[in-house]
């Protein structure tokens, strides 16, 4: 399934800004992360807002049964330290686990995409060797997005901050604009309208 994840974390913790620590004592991190490695920061406390990337890599999956090479996230700049173990994630149309995103200990982010086609970093041609026993499973919407609040222990989970994560869906087709096929219509006509009086004054 191509994906593309959104993760958003409402935080209260110590944040690593731009390569020195600022304390806050509140702060609201939205955090945007594709399947492609591409990730950013955005970061809001009470002195202001900043916006910082956030690494990626292909690296070995260190938890059970883990693939030489996963897209992996480093969250350790943000200053949070995570509870390990996999967050299963099924779609609706299918009923079959997708996705599979493992956080490891300490602050490691790791998406695995299953479903064909092989077409961005995050897709892998099979799923870890071996979950952890720490797991949660949950069913993405219709529209792609799935909202996880992990409570205490549960995956992703952290005592730095209160943590929420919004993961969304590219995989849902997004509509054309509806002017777009009248648009395209309008043009085709426009074009044989021009054609054809060519034509008749060749013709003349």
């Amino acid at each position: 399934m191509a994906q593309k994840i959104v993760l958003a974390f409402a935080a209260a913790a110590s944040l690593v800004l731009f390569g020195s620590v600022a304390q806050a004592s509140t702060a609201n991190i939205t955090i945007t992360v594709d399947e492609n490695g591409n990730g950013s920061a955005t970061i809001v406390t009470n002195s202001g807002t900043s916006i910082s990337s956030v690494a990626s890599s292909l690296a070995p999956d260190s938890g059970p049964g883990g693939l030489a090479s996963v897209l992996t996230y480093n969250l350790s700049t943000l200053g949070v330290s995570v509870t390990a173990g996999d967050v299963l994630v099924v779609e609706p149309e299918t009923a079959l686990v997708g996705d599979v995103l493992r956080f490891n200990a300490p602050s490691s982010l790791l998406f695995y995409s299953r479903t064909p086609p092989v077409d961005s970093l995050a897709d892998t041609t099979t799923p870890p060797g071996s979950f952890y026993t720490n797991q949660i499973t949950l069913t993405e919407g219709l529209n792609g997005a799935l909202l996880y609040a992990p409570t205490m222990n549960e995956p992703g989970f952290s005592t730095d901050a209160v943590l929420t994560y919004d993961f969304v869906s590219d995989s849902v087709a997004t509509p054309l604009p509806t002017a777009l096929p009248l648009f395209a219509t309008g043009v085709g006509a426009l074009g044989l309208l021009g054609w054809r009086r060519r034509r008749k004054a060749q013709a003349a």
